[in-house]
């Protein structure tokens, strides 16, 4: 009796088993699937980024559609490298750079067909609608607090680039419903407020900083209280060395010292230096 209940026990399972492998394969080939399609938007995010700051570096060398077709060509053939003035993205490269790894699971057909499936998309301007009034708006409204601090700003809406990367993703009809007739199109967009953005000296980035620093204004009247500062420092000579907002304008990233239009000379300054 017990090795009949085993023989019956025992052929469920298989029976079991056999309903549910379709199945279990059928989300491993989707599982599969989804971890290459996040594999290349994280490709057309890297392209975005790196067309739109390419545009920022080269807008005043080259036009922004030979910029488009150089960063185009990263998105097959990835690189580290300042973009070159050879790199077309073509044919050729598409055959001889595609990543192994963007095939179907199933049938190993590449999901990119073509180069005519990638485009990238860059912009230069100033920016319109509601987004390119709220930031006249930030900057009106800073240019104001400027006034009751020790800086100025000097900044306009006319330095948008914007870079947008396309990439078409072929459908695979090997993959169960509805999966089969999935034709994607994966998009990413990066925008920069550059050209000018830029600083061409120490003392614009650092009269931009203190402008929109919260205690530029504390920092002002700590000027009146120097005589009770210089009292108090006898139980605290640290205090001799306050300096509410102090900002060091030699410590300022490469990228904001290039093509500022409005040219800042002289030797200034933060109080408290």
């Amino acid at each position: 009796m017990m090795l009949r209940i085993y023989v019956y026990a025992s052929g469920q399972a298989l029976v079991e088993t056999l309903v549910a492998l379709p199945l279990l394969l059928s989300v491993f080939m989707c599982t599969l699937y989804l971890g290459r399609l996040h594999d290349i938007e994280a490709r057309a995010i890297a392209t975005s980024r790196y067309a739109a700051f390419a545009a920022a570096e080269q807008l005043q060398t080259q036009p922004v559609i030979a910029i488009d077709d150089q960063a185009a060509a990263r998105v097959i053939a990835p690189a580290d490298t300042p973009i070159l003035q050879n790199e077309r993205w073509d044919d050729a490269r598409w055959t001889n750079y595609y990543d192994s790894s963007w095939t179907a699971p199933t049938d190993q057909r590449r999901l990119i067909h073509n180069r005519a499936a990638v485009l990238v998309h860059t912009t230069n301007g100033a920016l319109d609608g509601g987004v390119g009034a709220a930031i006249d708006a930030a900057i009106v409204s800073a240019r104001t607090a400027a006034l009751l601090g020790r800086g100025r700003i000097d900044l306009a809406n006319d330095g948008l680039i914007s870079s947008e990367v396309q990439i078409a993703v072929a459908p695979v009809g090997s993959l169960p419903r509805p999966l089969d007739a999935l034709a994607l199109r994966l998009t990413s967009r990066t925008s920069l407020l550059a050209n000018g953005w830029g600083a061409n000296s120490t003392e614009q980035a650092a009269r931009r900083i203190v402008a929109m620093h919260p205690t530029s204004g504390v920092g002002s009247l700590l000027e009146y209280l120097q005589p009770a500062i210089w009292l108090a420092s006898v139980l605290e000579p640290a205090l001799l060395h306050l300096c509410v907002g102090r900002v060091d304008p030699d410590i300022v990233p490469a990228d904001r010292l290039q093509s500022a239009r409005n040219a800042e000379s002289g030797t200034w300054r933060p109080r408290c230096s």
